[in-house]
């Protein structure tokens, strides 16, 4: 029951003769096809008239039916515009790959279907994916990753005419303003509060890892991948918690003067007093905000 399907029209285009199809029809040929999977996801007995690519199906029923009602599909997608308005078109959640640059210049594209979903009446839902390794050790990580990710990628490269990737291109993808989550879990941990803060996505997928590499190390990376960065999440969300006690405090400690001030000035002047108490009483709201957020975000609990 916890399958999902990702569909997309693919980067990797050598297939389509293997197939008999043309590149030329490649968006009409997922439209057409994306169309027939959705039908087949909705009813148990498929009418099909057929088209350019598909053939008629006469109520026919495709079984096992999914566990799930219906099941999970998410449209795949590199940052291609068309992408973006069919999916948000289509009321379907995107996951958008993230593998190589500035993850920032697929802003636009995520804004593009958010915007497109809203104004087709659905709500848009948002996964990223990426290449990723962890170690306990920062520098191992690297050191470890960079022959394994430059000889996939590189080979993939001079296949399709790509500017070759460098150890010092490598290193920059690994900071936050690159695509790669590669690093000890600190480092990992920083980058995927840092994504989240760009594009607010439902959940982030790490691809563990790209090219061979000793398959204990892999294990080892998505043992520090589910526990040490649920140490990290913690740690983090321990220091939002004591922020927002120590800024409580704080804005307690500034608030008594104020209390003071506002209650003789009511017993001089009751008029004044009020308007006063009125002012301060509005000027309090930020600051019960600027306690509340820290303390919601640390134990996503609105009674604390």
């Amino acid at each position: 029951g916890r399958a999902e399907l990702w569909v997309g029209r693919g980067s990797f285009v050598e297939s389509f003769p293997l197939f008999g199809y043309e590149l030329r029809d490649y968006e009409a040929l997922f439209e057409e096809k994306l169309a027939l999977l959705l039908k087949i996801r909705e009813e148990e007995k498929v009418f099909w008239p057929g088209g350019r690519f598909t053939k008629p199906i006469p109520g026919l029923g495709v079984y096992p039916r999914p566990k799930q009602n219906p099941l999970p599909l998410w449209v795949a997608a590199g940052g291609s515009p068309e992408s973006a308005v069919r999916a948000g078109r289509l009321g379907l959640p995107l996951v958008l790959g993230i593998i190589a640059g500035s993850p920032k210049r697929f802003l636009p594209f995520v804004e593009l279907y958010r915007k497109t979903a809203r104004e087709h009446g659905h709500t848009p839902r948002l996964a990223l994916a990426a290449h990723g390794f962890l170690a306990e050790d920062d520098e191992e990580a690297f050191r470890l990753a960079l022959p394994a990710f430059l000889r996939v990628m590189n080979k993939i490269g001079r296949e399709r005419g790509w500017r070759p990737l460098t150890p010092e291109y490598f290193a920059w993808s690994r900071t936050l303003e690159g695509a790669d989550f590669i690093g000890d879990p600190e480092r990992v941990a920083e980058k995927v509060l840092y994504w989240h803060e760009l594009f607010r996505p439902e959940r982030l997928l790490l691809q563990l890892s790209v090219g061979t590499l000793p398959h204990a190390r892999v294990l080892r990376a998505i043992e520090l991948l589910g526990t040490e960065q649920e140490r990290s999440e913690a740690r983090a969300n321990k220091i939002l918690l004591r922020t927002g006690v120590f800024v409580a405090l704080a804005i307690a400690i500034h608030n008594f003067p104020e209390g003071l001030a506002t209650f003789l000035l009511v017993l001089d002047d009751p008029e004044i007093g009020i308007a006063l108490a009125i002012a301060v009483a509005l000027h309090n709201i930020p600051e019960g905000i600027a306690v509340s957020v820290p303390v919601y975000y640390a134990t996503k609990s609105k009674a604390k």
